[in-house]
């Protein structure tokens, strides 16, 4: 699913906290099986520190769930759905977002800068070609 449609639905007034809260563990347990936006199983603990301050008391996740994207996914989904407080679960998908739009910005800036590259490598070779 596109980052933008998501940011869109976690952000629009069409479905309830409950909807809202549901599709958020959908979205977080996709991206922690994501492994384009995570190569490496320890890339997660960046992303993970707002979930482990607010729903594990402050306390890093143990090793071994780093070691299982499956077993991580589950704790996490566990500690979202437990969550009743609603504004911990506002924080953390506002967290979600803030992650997403990073990950947008730097999207588009490296895809600007390899378009650049590529046409700057056309220019050259159209270049090379008119001189012989």
């Amino acid at each position: 699913m596109d980052d933008k449609l998501i940011i869109s639905v976690l952000n629009g007034k069409k479905f309830s906290f409950e909807e809202k809260k549901t599709f958020f563990v959908g979205v977080v347990t996709q991206m922690l099986f994501d492994t384009v936006k995570f190569k490496r199983n320890a890339d997660l603990s960046e992303y993970l520190k707002p979930y482990e301050k607010e729903l594990n008391k402050g306390k890093p996740f143990k090793d071994y769930l780093y070691k299982s994207r499956t077993l991580l996914a589950a704790r996490v989904a566990r500690l979202i759905i437990d969550n009743t407080d609603r504004n911990i679960t506002n924080l953390l998908i506002n967290s979600h977002i803030n992650y997403l739009n990073r990950n947008i910005i730097l999207d588009n800036t490296s895809s600007k800068s390899n378009n650049n590259n590529n046409s700057s490598l056309l220019e050259d070779i159209l270049k090379e070609r008119k001189v012989k």
